[in-house]
């Protein structure tokens, strides 16, 4: 009798992306997302089942009557994310490194021991051996910057809350912040009384026309958290008074 014939072939191993051909299946549904994001939230169950490799064709290419069922366009958006986070993995390392070959260049630094958030301080790399830090700002900078930040600091408690006129949330937070701004004030008037009792012992760096602006500013912004707080009432229209009044003083110390 002749040889039973040889077992078949194992099938090609599947490459990581590759579509179902089906006579049954239905036509691939467009992605429901409007927003490529969400695509990488869809569980893998989600995704269709898989059985034959793509090999180079196209669902345009099908032999009629064959319904293309292959990935949602979900899994592409995966796919299309899970690769760009390799590249954003390889990207960072290869700024840094690049970053470090360009001469000259002055980084200015936010965060030095001490001066966490202040500024001002600035390291000048001239080359790969050279490298200086310093500090071309006067003492008095960092007072004006923060001072100059507080109506900053107001909109940050209120912006939300102003297309809200019934909204009262804001109270303890604004009454926490323009406690700090109370301490600052009161500090700055016992400098003062310092200041006229020891006079040029004393090593202000503040001078009266600083103190002046620097004045117009707290008392400005404690009194308008203070009215706030008082009559419950955070409207875009107070918030602008407020600014333009003192526009002039924020503008001089910065």
């Amino acid at each position: 009798p002749p040889p039973p014939p040889l077992p078949p072939p194992p099938p090609p191993p599947l490459p990581p992306l590759f579509f179902n051909y089906s006579h049954s299946s239905p036509p691939m549904q467009s992605c429901p997302f409007n927003n490529p994001r969400q695509a990488s939230t869809v569980p893998p169950a989600a995704f269709h089942t898989i059985s034959y490799p793509l090999a180079g064709r196209s669902p345009t290419s099908l032999p009629p009557g064959v319904a293309f069922d292959g990935p949602s366009e979900q899994e592409v958006f995966r796919r299309a994310r899970d690769a760009h986070w390799a590249m954003r993995d390889r990207y960072k390392p290869m700024i840094h490194e690049a970053g470090r070959s360009i001469f000259p260049v002055i980084i200015s630094l936010d965060n030095t021991p001490g001066q966490e958030g202040m500024g001002g301080v600035f390291i000048f790399r001239k080359n790969a051996q050279e490298t200086f830090t310093f500090r071309p700002t006067p003492p008095v900078y960092e007072l004006f910057k923060c001072v100059s930040h507080m109506p900053l600091g107001v909109w940050t408690v209120l912006g939300k809350s102003m297309n809200n006129p019934q909204a009262t949330y804001w109270k303890p937070e604004l009454s926490s912040f323009v406690a700090k701004i109370k301490l600052t004030l009161s500090s700055l008037e016992y400098a003062e009384v310092r200041e006229r009792a020891e006079g040029e012992m004393c090593g202000s760096v503040i001078e009266p026309e600083h103190e002046q602006h620097i004045r117009v500013v707290l008392e400005a912004t404690i009194k308008y958290c203070e009215d706030a707080i008082a009559s419950g009432v955070a409207s875009l229209e107070s918030y602008k008074k407020f600014t333009h009044a003192i526009i002039e003083d924020v503008r001089f110390n910065m």
